[in-house]
Order: C-alpha cells, then sequence, then structure tokens
C-alpha cells in the first residue's frame, strides 16, 4: 500500500443492508440515514439555500458527487425541514477528495492499517448546541459500528483548541501550509481516535445534552396553560384523586392539577415548585384566577427543598433532571412515614407520532397549537436522543435503588407512552 494516494477516483462502497439497519437504530427521533437520490437532493438543496450567493466561495459545501459514497445523515425539525446534515466518506485505500494535501502522517497511518474515514459537510441551521452534539455522538456511534480506527477532520488552524477541548482528539499537524479558500487561511487536520475510551468526548457529550434550558420551559409557559389534551386530563384526574395532605409538586409547570386538586376535600395544602420562573408566574395567575387559597408556588431547584409531604407527585419532569439518583433520594427523605410519591415520566414506547395525531385531532385550530407542537416535538427528540426515555423495568430498579418501595406500577397512560409508580418509604 502506498503511504499517500495522490489521486482520488470514487468507488462505489457496498452498504450492506444489515449495517444499513443498525445504523437507522442509532438514529434519535428526527434524525435519518439517507437511503436515496432524493433524500440526497434534498439535502443538497438545504445546503444552497444557506450557503447564498455571495457565500458560493465555500468550497466545503460544493457538490462534489461523494454522498452515493458515504453515509449522510440528517436532521429535521417537527415540520419535516432539513435543519443539519453531515456525512461520513470512508477510506477502505481509495482516498479522499483532498488526498494531495494530506500530511504524511495520514500515509503512515494507512501503513499500519488504521482504517479510516473523513467526517465533513457538518451544516447546522437550528438548536446548534445540541445538533453538534448529536451528530457527533452519531458519527462517533457510526465508525465504531463500521469498525473505523481515526475519523479525519480537515479545518482551519483557528479553530482546532476548541476541538481539542470539546472532542480529546489527536492532533497530527497543527498546521500543514495549505489552502482551500480565498482567505488563505492555513488548515490542519485532526485524527480522532474513535476506538479510544475518550472520557473528554463523552464528559462534553454528557454535559451539553444533560440540561434543558430554562428558556426551552420559559418558551413552553403559555402554551403549557393554555392547551390540553384528554390524555392530559385522564393523567391529572387520577393523581389529583390520590393525594392527600401536605401535597408537594415536583415540576409543577403552570400548575393545571389545582383545578382537581381543589376538588379532593383530603387535600389540606399544595405547594407546586419549579425550575422555571415564566412557568410559576402563569402557575400564581391560575391559582388566583381559582381562589385556591391553600396553594403555594415557589421558584425553586428540587434538592433545595425542606420539610415532610403526605403526597409528592411528578409529570413529565423527571426525565429531565440532571442528577436523577440523587434527587430521588432526597424525595425520599421529604416523603412522611406512610406517604406516597406518585411518578409519571414518558419511556422507551413513547410515541410523538401517535399523539401528534391526537393533538390534531383534538387542538386544530387553536391559537397556540403550531407553538405547543413544536416545542413538545424539539423536547421529545432532545430526551429520545439523550437516552431519558427509559423503560418501566430500568425505571422500576432505579427507583428502588433509591431506597423506595413499588405499590404500583404500569404503561397504560400516554397510549402507552408514559410509566406511572406510586411508590413509598416502606412496604
Amino acid at each position: 500500500m502506498q503511504a499517500t494516494i495522490n489521486t482520488y477516483e470514487p468507488t462505489s462502497i457496498k452498504k450492506p443492508s444489515l449495517v444499513i439497519k443498525q445504523i437507522e437504530k442509532l438514529l434519535p427521533q428526527g434524525f435519518h440515514l439517507a437511503t436515496t437520490d432524493e433524500e440526497l437532493k434534498q439535502i443538497r438543496d438545504f445546503k444552497k439555500s444557506y450557503y447564498t450567493a455571495d457565500r458560493s466561495s465555500v468550497k466545503a459545501f460544493h457538490d462534489d458527487g461523494l454522498d452515493p459514497y458515504a453515509y449522510v445523515i440528517y436532521g429535521t425539525n417537527h415540520e419535516g425541514k432539513i435543519t443539519s446534515t453531515s456525512r461520513l466518506l470512508l477510506d477502505y485505500g481509495q482516498g479522499f477528495p483532498e488526498e494531495a494535501s494530506l500530511p504524511p502522517s495520514v500515509g503512515q497511518l494507512r501503513l499500519d492499517k488504521k482504517i479510516l474515514a473523513e467526517l465533513g459537510r457538518l451544516l447546522i441551521t437550528e438548536d446548534k448546541v445540541n445538533g453538534l452534539c448529536t451528530h457527533y455522538m452519531l458519527i462517533h456511534s457510526m465508525a465504531r459500528l463500521l469498525k473505523i480506527d481515526r475519523v479525519l477532520i480537515v479545518m482551519k488552524q483557528r479553530n482546532i483548541s476548541s476541538h481539542t477541548k470539546m472532542m480529546a482528539v489527536e492532533i497530527l499537524s497543527m498546521d500543514m501550509g495549505q489552502s482551500w479558500d480565498e482567505e488563505q487561511a492555513p488548515l490542519c487536520l485532526v485524527a480522532w481516535d474513535v476506538t479510544a475510551a475518550q472520557p473528554k468526548f463523552h464528559q462534553w457529550i454528557n454535559h451539553k445534552q444533560a440540561k434543558f434550558s430554562p428558556k426551552q420551559w420559559n418558551d413552553y409557559s403559555s402554551s403549557h396553560l393554555s392547551v390540553f389534551l384528554s390524555v392530559q386530563k385522564q393523567v391529572y384526574e387520577t393523581i389529583a384523586q390520590r393525594m392527600i395532605g401536605q401535597v408537594l409538586d415536583l415540576g409543577c409547570g403552570t400548575g393545571r392539577i389545582m383545578a382537581y386538586l381543589q376538588d379532593n376535600p383530603e387535600v389540606q395544602s399544595y405547594t407546586g415548585v419549579d425550575a422555571s420562573p415564566t412557568m410559576i408566574e402563569q402557575a400564581t395567575w391560575l391559582k388566583q384566577q381559582l381562589g385556591f387559597d391553600q396553594a403555594k408556588l415557589v421558584h425553586a431547584d428540587i434538592a433545595d427543598l425542606q420539610g415532610k409531604y403526605d403526597s409528592i407527585f411528578s409529570i413529565h419532569s423527571f426525565y429531565s433532571w440532571p442528577d436523577q439518583d440523587k434527587l430521588l433520594e432526597h424525595i425520599y427523605s421529604l416523603l412522611s412515614t406512610d406517604g406516597r410519591f406518585i411518578l409519571l415520566t414518558p419511556n422507551a414506547n413513547f410515541n410523538e407520532a401517535r399523539l401528534a395525531y391526537l393533538a390534531r385531532q383534538e387542538l386544530l385550530g387553536h391559537p397556540h397549537y403550531q407553538t405547543f407542537m413544536a416545542i413538545n416535538y424539539a423536547i421529545a427528540a432532545q430526551a429520545k436522543a439523550q437516552g431519558r426515555y427509559i423503560s418501566l423495568d430500568s425505571l422500576i430498579e432505579q427507583v428502588k435503588r433509591a431506597g423506595f418501595c413499588v405499590h404500583h406500577a404500569h404503561d397504560h397512560f400516554f397510549l402507552g407512552g408514559a410509566s406511572y409508580l406510586e411508590l413509598s418509604q416502606s412496604s
């Protein structure tokens, strides 16, 4: 094998159907593997629409005709529009388009029998932080599945420090002295060792993806208060009937369950807690409209709560908690000896498509319908990408580790897409 290859002639790389199926299983909601010419055309149109005429000199997004020989992934929003794309181009000794400009170290990797691929054509136009995390996470998983040793990334030298911090990559050449754009900017090559443990990379992925921003919840507050599905009403009615004494609502949102708790004579007081100030503002307004004097709304983190409560519940909030095990232990300490903790959270069977169809039937024409759908779709896609919608069995194991006893467990709510647990400190 030659140490370097100075010409590039694209050769069709057969993509086994089994590999395609395995890659498709890796993809979170809203991400796709391009397998048809029509999809590749839509991706090219997406890139053209972003890089307008005055930016036509950006060569990185010129069509080089190699997409059919690579694994191309793309993300879409709730409207089905493409918002991101990236490409993993395989080598297998055939070389890369910029082969003549690559340093000798690439040839040495080939002599060392390393299997190479190139990450390129990365473009993200919406939700850039989470989009970048998801694309790198998918490229890493795909490369390991395809038994790639190194993923090559060519970039401008001024960008190398951020990539070093983000991915713990190995720098092969800090300055190649080459230029492929009008700015004559020096380029450098990164060889990402995807076979290594990559602790910094995974730390970066987990840090960036673990958080749901306050802005997400703040933007959601208006539609959360006014838009209402029958599957939500069923949950509120069921949980409100199970509450007694001093009640604590973790992740109360806009406090819509107050209207149902108010009709339960066994409820002595209600404390709703949420990390979003605008959610609490909306809940406070609703409390005043209901005349629910026993209610108190608090902008706080769960970890800072104190006291004892007879009934605690959380509805579709648990999946967004940053340190679930630690918070479960804290909730255990807040529960009275004979108290009950009800936990409802989306599970691995959560089906956005079925719920979207139901929402369209019940809410189409509502002034907040589009906002409600867009934000819910984005939150669900993000949570699924992070693996936060876990199975009922996994959830049961998790709460048991915190010391809880499980009295009831099922996944009947939200068309089978939510896990419901009734818990206590003792059996």
